[in-house]
This record gives C-alpha cells, sequence and structure tokens, in this order.
C-alpha cells in the first residue's frame, strides 16, 4: 500500500493531502481507491483501505466491500473474498435494505469475479 506512481498509489497520496488539509475523506473518496486496487487485481492493497477507513471511524459500505471482493476475485484469493462476504453481511440495513441487496448481489458469488 505504499510507494510507486501508478493511479491507486495516487490515490492513496490524494487521501492522505485530504487529511493533511483538514478535510476528511469520506467513504466515497476510500472507495474510488479501492475501487483501483480492484483494477490493479491487488486484494491486500483493498484489504489495507478498507482498515484503514475504519481506523479512522468510517463505515465501509456495501460498495466498499464489493470493490474490494473484486480484487480478491482478480487475485484468485477466494479466502479473502469469503471473509469480506462475512463482514458485509454484518453491514447494518440501510437505504432500503442494503443486506438484501448484498445476498442477492453474492449468492453464487464466483461469477462476479
Amino acid at each position: 500500500a505504499e510507494g510507486g506512481s501508478a493511479p491507486w498509489d495516487a490515490a492513496i497520496r490524494l487521501l492522505d493531502e485530504m487529511e493533511l488539509r483538514g478535510l476528511p475523506a469520506s467513504v466515497r473518496a476510500h472507495n474510488a481507491a479501492i475501487e483501483l486496487r480492484a483494477a490493479a487485481c491487488d486484494a491486500a492493497g483493498a484489504r489495507w483501505l478498507l482498515e484503514r477507513m475504519e481506523r479512522r471511524g468510517l463505515q465501509p459500505d456495501g460498495y466498499s466491500y464489493t470493490s474490494a471482493m473484486k480484487a480478491c476475485g482478480r487475485a484468485a484469493d477466494a479466502a479473502a473474498a469469503a471473509e469480506l462476504l462475512e463482514r458485509a453481511e454484518l453491514i447494518p440495513r440501510r437505504r432500503g435494505g442494503q443486506r438484501q441487496w448484498l445476498q442477492r448481489g453474492y449468492s453464487g458469488a464466483a461469477p462476479l469475479f
């Protein structure tokens, strides 16, 4: 999760810069960085970003977990994807039944990866 000059590293630097300037990095901003990690097949980086969110008091949402699971799938890390799915299912129901969306979207998760 450190170094380099790829787009996902630039996203981390932007999150850090936001915080240095006193602007809280939102769930949406972190989700964008997680999605970039997924595009790079970087499961460890995506999971690190989820942990970063939690350390900063942000609650990852369904999109956070979806993107991180996509990274795990692309990295062929089924165990990590399964662990994230379990965590995602614990997300409190918000905005019209997010838990129901997760259950529909991931019953038979393999095709999504």
